[in-house]
């Protein structure tokens, strides 16, 4: 028998069949970006894709954060909250109020970077940066940065506006499989072509482009009865909306430095280079995060509904069950990746092989960070707001200290450590803050001795082959592989999982079957 309160099991299948339908999609993805930085990264060489992955990975996130006014989370926030209670007419003001603000700060946004390269390039400070190079050697590199940024703000928006209404499938299509295989579509025309680096950021912005007609088209099959009955009359809530959007914006924008200062300090201390042959790290180090934006997806609406009712035994039985999973999906991938790290190198061009190191550093930060990433929601979900942009300031404040004094010593792999160790410290200091908000902790007993388990298994099968042939590791690594699945299966699975697994395995054939 089960101790978890009444619910859970119905929260709990909710979540994985929302969060499988959005993973289904962010592997496809992954899948096709990682086609994408495979073929630049080799066409264009780690100087030029350097700047390509500063200009999409770090540029164009960080403005389009602080540009998008936090709205993709306040219709999130918002959404689920008036749907839940039924208020028709305040989601439909905040629905209109929130596109409406969306669509100009958009058109301003990007007006505004358009001009960039005049003051830059006569700033001599700025322009003797590896990024003022590139953009006074090849102003449209700020053309179109300045476009694909206009376009991800409307595109944030819809896409909030999806997940509001749970719908994950429409979510995965715009943004996981439209946007990445038309990306894939333009880059490989653009390598064929011969246009280089503004070939590049072009098919980028073309692959926003499609996206935003078809997430606005999704958002539509939703909202769009809601905005054509006159009857409902429209009641905007321009405060709220704006109380609760405006610290989010600044938190997100807080994120993206957070997760982007080491690409912002390589570029400005190192070169364009560095940067390229990092990049490459960064983009497989995340590969165990996966599971991560599927299940915050769609844990998001449900924290601020079980908060709204007060339900927060609910709410922390829910936390121990998605943490527990993404640990248990996250480690065979790390375990791959950390012990493994020159042989998944190698389907790069020889010089991303200086990255394996920073490879290793960046797994251990993220395994860290995958487990307390679910607890880290509960902060702004639950309208903590204030304390969410507090913390990601402070967290900002500890990267940049630790990239200062560590990239001038070490470069790339001072870069690494220093966001590993500012990701497990912020996401550890919001585990302890959490349970004093709201008496919820993500970790069981069980969670805990898998995580600490698998680090010691990884350390013993390191330290035992370190010197020993590929083969040798690889037939050492498929047994660690082994012998954590039979574990985890005896272990880890709880016996209400499979009741989940039932219930959604049901969900997905009625899916299924609705669609055909």
């Amino acid at each position: 028998m089960s101790d978890s309160p009444p619910g859970h099991a119905s929260d709990a299948a909710k979540v994985a069949g929302g969060s499988g339908i959005t993973f289904a999609g962010i592997l496809t993805d992954r899948g096709l970006r990682f086609g994408v930085a495979w073929l630049l990264s080799g066409v264009l060489g780690s100087e030029l894709y350097g700047v390509y992955a500063f200009t999409t990975m770090a540029f164009v996130p960080l403005i389009a954060a602080f540009a998008s006014l936090g709205l993709d989370t306040g219709v999130i926030y918002f959404g689920a909250r008036y749907r839940k209670t039924n208020d028709l007419g305040r989601l439909k003001g905040m629905l209109q109020l929130g596109g409406v603000l969306a669509l100009a700060s958009s058109v301003l946004t990007g007006l505004a970077i358009t001009t960039m390269p005049g003051w830059l390039c006569a700033t001599p400070a700025l322009s003797a940066t590896s990024f003022g190079e590139a953009v006074c050697a090849d102003p449209e590199v700020t053309t179109w940065g300045a476009l694909i940024i206009g376009l991800w703000i409307p595109l944030l928006f819809f896409v909030g506006a999806l997940r509001a209404r749970k719908d994950m499938k429409r979510s995965a299509l715009a943004f996981q499989i439209t946007m990445p295989l038309t990306l894939i579509a333009g880059v490989a025309v653009s390598v064929g072509l011969e246009l280089g680096l503004s070939g590049a950021l072009m098919a980028y912005a073309i692959a926003a482009a499609a996206t935003v007609v078809v997430a606005a088209r999704f958002s539509w099959h939703h909202y769009g009865a809601l905005m054509r009955d006159r009857r409902i009359a429209s009641l905007p809530e321009p405060g709220a909306l704006l109380a609760f959007s405006i610290p989010q914006t600044l938190a997100a924008m807080v994120f993206r430095l957070n997760l982007r200062m080491d690409y912002l300090m390589l570029y400005s201390m190192v070169d364009s280079e560095a940067v390229g042959i990092y990049a490459i790290a960064a983009g497989l180090a995340v590969l165990g995060a996966l599971p991560v934006n599927a299940v915050i997806t769609m844990f998001n609406p449900m924290i601020s509904e079980l908060v709204a009712t007060g339900e927060t035994a609910r709410l922390d039985a829910l936390l121990k069950t998605v943490t527990r999973w993404l640990i248990v999906m996250a480690l065979p991938i790390y375990m791959v990746l950390i012990l493994l790290p020159d042989l998944i190198l190698r389907i790069y061009r020889p010089e991303y092989l200086a990255s394996m190191t920073a490879l290793v550093i960046l797994c251990c930060g993220q395994i860290i960070n995958v487990a307390c990433s679910p607890t880290m929601r509960l902060i702004p979900m639950s309208g903590h707001t204030t304390l969410n942009l507090i913390n990601g300031v402070v967290a900002t404040a500890l990267g940049f200290t630790l990239n200062m004094m560590l990239i001038p010593k070490m470069g790339s792999i001072g870069a690494a450590w220093a966001t590993a160790i500012t990701l497990s410290a912020w996401g550890l200091w919001r585990v302890v803050e959490v349970w004093h908000l709201l008496k919820c902790f993500p970790f069981t007993l069980r969670s805990i001795g898998l995580l600490l388990g698998s680090a010691a298994a990884m350390a013993a099968v390191h330290f035992t082959t370190n010197d020993a042939s590929i083969a040798t590791r690889i037939i050492a690594v498929s047994v660690l592989l082994t012998v954590y699945v039979v574990t985890a299966r005896f272990f880890a699975i709880m016996p209400e999982d499979h009741e989940i697994l039932t219930r959604v395995k049901r969900r997905i054939s009625r899916l299924v079957g609705r669609n055909r």
